[in-house]
């Protein structure tokens, strides 16, 4: 699983269902850091980078919103917790988190090699210890919990806002209309199906 699904889904789920949320402007995703562009042609939703964006929160309050829930945040107290150091060797992350549940992985996962070596290649980025609190750590999270763990983007290339940041700097909503959204579908042009990619990916 890439933890993505194709942009013309996304908006296609809403279009067919009438549901109030899965319509989010194409800049606002963008800007967000939920949208995955690698392929110009086929773009993607990241999936839990869209859950976290502030769109996805509710106002319940004068003094705190509603959000979703980061998933990937229960694995790293997890880390935390059995290994008690800011870092670890693979073969240390491994052994914890082979023995931890997610949301959506059981306990006693199997590690793909690809997997495995992504890790090694953070390992040796660093000199052997991998900061449990680093950039390309978070990346590998991702690969390996692509359901739970936001992509984690480059320092200062997302924006995530609320409804009303996002209109003060741009003046429109960050919705967008019927019209937009068909558009995107037919421009793609694109089976109407969820496309979740390999772990090596």
């Amino acid at each position: 699983s890439s933890g993505r699904v194709r942009l013309g889904d996304f908006y296609g789920t809403r279009h067919d269902k009438d549901a109030w949320h899965f319509r989010e402007r194409l800049d606002y995703l963008r800007q967000s850091g939920a949208l995955d562009e690698s392929d110009p042609s086929a773009p993607r939703v990241i999936i839990p980078n869209y859950l976290i964006t502030p769109l996805n929160c509710l106002n319940v309050s004068s003094y705190y919103d509603l959000c979703c829930i980061d998933l990937c945040q229960d694995l790293f107290e997890e880390l935390e917790r059995n290994l008690q150091a800011p870092q670890a060797t693979p073969a240390e992350i491994i052994r914890v988190l082979t023995s931890a549940s997610s949301a959506y992985v059981p306990a006693g996962r199997t590690w793909s090699n690809a997997l495995i070596k992504k890790l090694e290649e953070v390992a040796e980025h660093h000199g052997g210890d991998i900061p449990l609190h680093g950039r390309l750590f978070a990346q590998f999270m991702h690969f390996a919990y692509p359901l739970e763990c936001p992509y984690p983007h480059l320092s200062g290339a997302t924006k995530p806002q609320t409804k009303g940041e996002w209109l003060d700097d741009t003046g429109t909503q960050p919705w967008a209309t019927e019209v937009e959204m068909q558009s995107i579908i037919d421009s793609l042009q694109q089976p109407s199906e969820f496309t979740l990619c390999g772990e090596s990916e």
